[in-house]
């Protein structure tokens, strides 16, 4: 090619339609990104009730605390007691009170429980709560049935209303 011969109308075609396409691709990832990054997590308390959104992972969760620790709770309808791992026990000042086997899942697991522990999520608190702590859960807290128990649960279409039992 000379200098007064004009460059091949291919060759510039495709280098442009290369470099939209990946700054297109860019701004999609981005996009992607950002939204996946700010997506809300339903979770609207109320002084009548807290209503929470199923996470991706099939769950529900809600922020809480124990001992005024906050933890982030993964609601278990199938655990008798609130459970948590070892060291979520330490962050919130846990200790064992009383040595403890559990039947999980996974089988039998040699655990302990902690006595008269303040749990909160949501605008509820309860007192006097028995917390499990439990070996080999991976930082999880799940908010169980001596919790759970003393409310209103109903589910529907992915969402999760908790409501105070009313007295009979």
């Amino acid at each position: 090619m000379t200098a007064n011969q004009p460059p091949e109308l291919d060759k510039v075609f495709g280098s442009a339609f290369l470099r939209v396409g990946i700054l297109l691709g860019l701004v999609l990832a981005g996009y992607l990104f950002y939204k996946h990054a700010t997506k809300p997590e339903m979770e609207i308390i109320s002084a009548n009730e807290v209503r929470l959104q199923r996470q991706s992972d099939g769950h529900y969760h809600v922020n809480g605390a124990i001992n005024g620790r906050p933890i982030r709770f993964m609601l278990d309808t199938g655990a008798s007691m609130v459970s948590v791992s070892e060291s979520v026990a330490k962050q919130a000042g846990l200790e064992c009170e009383q040595d403890a086997i559990f039947t999980t899942a996974n089988g039998k697991i040699k655990g302990c429980v902690d006595r008269q522990v303040e749990v909160a999520f949501g605008s509820y608190r309860l007192f006097d709560v028995d917390i499990a702590i439990m070996p080999n859960m991976d930082g999880i807290a799940l908010l169980g049935m001596n919790a759970l128990g003393k409310f209103n649960l109903q589910q529907s279409d992915g969402t999760l209303v908790i409501q105070h039992k009313q007295p009979e």
